[in-house]
């Protein structure tokens, strides 16, 4: 009994969660707005009215956050400002999901009849609001988007007539933000957080900055979770030119952060076949390197690419170091039944090295009519060995 009272409460919470993270009716973005004599005077978005009258910069408590009503662009550059200021100052993964929301319930937007108004959702938690003097008339909360359950996102034209070109690209952050806030891991079932991010996101307020409620009174997103942890680890060979590849580390974490370093070049695995020699070690390809990284410990693996971010951050400190060359080496690789590639690599003092193509030529069983790439690549080894005279 008690086991089946259990799996009913489990499974009820359960679907509270899902319900809430969802874009069920009951979340949509409200306003103040001012009603005299049965006619609208003024519309307020609570968003960048509250960024105005009720949050304060942390530098100068004394001021509350600075948004410009007046700005005459256009909403979509607006918005995009914004979201570009979430990617650059707290995530690029979370901004991309809040765009990704904002693209899906514009395409599904459609408005009320001119003899209807939307019912106020109340999913906020209102401490401030205009005071009288500012309305000859009543002030009112009313509601200018609404989720339906089917999908459809209604809005009211005639409150939306009212709102400034930065409130209406406020209003879309919103509904976006909101929708993210809503799923996991944060399940937020009022739009409090929601609304002190977008006003953060429109003021000249840094997202450093705010102590706020935005992520659970810090000033990084990953205090969001009590728990950060590594969601993924990903591999990448990039190609850097015809015989090399480059093996990229990138950690993802649940907070939508991530790390990213490059842990070595290698050979592709082409080219390592044709220069395999039984009297050297084996050519380690990217492909390789990765198959071994894939089997590592993830907090191994995190190690590894915090310390190759480290051993970057100490080669650009220390680039005032005189680079130079010590030495040159020349190889003919297989590009055709007729023709080599010549590949000049050149090594440098600080242990680093650059292989360049320098071009196609025939081999030896093809070399009627023009230098053969034995032969080029053996004119350049003697200018080296030269210029390496002189040198000494």
């Amino acid at each position: 009994m008690n086991t089946m009272i259990l799996t009913v409460l489990t499974t009820f919470i359960f679907l509270m969660r899902f319900t809430y993270a969802g874009q069920g009716s009951g979340n949509g973005g409200g306003a103040w707005a001012c009603i005299y004599k049965k006619q609208i005077v003024w519309v307020k978005l609570i968003d960048i009215w509250e960024a105005q009258n009720k949050y304060r910069q942390n530098s100068n408590p004394q001021n509350y956050f600075s948004i410009n009503l007046g700005d005459k662009r256009n909403s979509n550059i607006l918005l995009q400002n914004a979201l570009n200021k979430l990617s650059n100052q707290v995530s690029k993964e979370l901004a991309q999901q809040v765009r990704i929301e904002i693209d899906t319930f514009k395409a599904k937007r459609l408005p009320v009849s001119k003899d209807a108004q939307l019912s106020y959702i109340e999913d906020a938690t209102l401490s401030h609001q205009p005071n009288k003097e500012s309305c000859l008339g009543e002030i009112k909360l009313v509601q200018i988007v609404r989720y339906v359950d089917n999908g459809t996102i209604e809005y009211d034209q005639r409150l939306l007539s009212f709102l400034s070109n930065i409130e209406i690209a406020a209003l879309d952050f919103h509904e976006g933000y909101y929708a993210v806030r809503r799923d996991s891991p944060y399940f937020d079932t009022t739009s409090d957080k929601t609304r002190e991010a977008t006003a953060v996101a429109f003021s000249n307020q840094s997202f450093h900055e705010a102590d706020s409620a935005i992520f659970e009174n810090s000033k990084t997103p990953s205090a969001v979770f009590k728990d950060k942890r590594i969601n993924s680890v990903e591999f990448y060979c990039i190609y850097v030119e015809r015989t090399k590849e480059k093996l990229v580390i990138k950690v993802k974490y649940n907070d939508y952060s991530e790390i990213e370093a490059k842990e070595g070049i290698y050979w592709n695995t082409k080219v390592a076949k044709q220069l395999e020699d039984a009297s050297k070690p084996k050519l380690k390809t990217c492909e390789e390197r990765k198959e071994e990284l894939t089997i590592m410990n993830p907090k191994e693996v995190e190690v590894l690419t915090n310390r190759n971010i480290e051993k970057i951050n100490d080669y650009k400190r220390n680039q005032t170091r005189i680079r130079s060359k010590i030495d040159e080496t020349y190889r003919c690789l297989y590009h055709s039944k007729s023709t080599q590639i010549l590949v000049k690599t050149v090594l440098f003092n600080d242990g680093s090295s650059k292989a360049s193509e320098i071009g196609t030529y025939p081999n030896d069983d093809f070399n009627l009519w023009r230098t053969s790439c034995s032969q080029k690549k053996s004119e350049l080894e003697k200018l080296w060995a030269l210029a390496q005279a002189k040198m000494k």
